[in-house]
């Protein structure tokens, strides 16, 4: 997730983009005191315990691969 995210930010021209990273830890800690947060802190913890696999082959033999890169349609935004 982080490298698409690069992509994206490399590719994005109408302002500067960075990635960074987070501890949960903090984030969780953060979310005691601010309750707004507590949703992206679960948020973050699904997606860090998530094993991502890839579903996409069935799609591109159909309808073929992606034309398109993350950083190419970052630049048309």
């Amino acid at each position: 997730m982080q490298e698409g995210a690069q992509q994206f930010g490399n590719g994005y021209s109408k302002e500067k983009l960075s990635v960074g990273a987070f501890p949960i830890g903090i984030l969780k800690f953060m979310s005691i005191f601010m309750p707004y947060i507590k949703f992206q802190s679960n948020l973050m913890q699904i997606m860090l315990n998530n094993i991502d696999t890839f579903e996409s082959q069935k799609t591109w033999d159909l309808l073929g691969k992606p034309m398109i890169s993350v950083e190419q349609f970052a630049k048309k935004q």
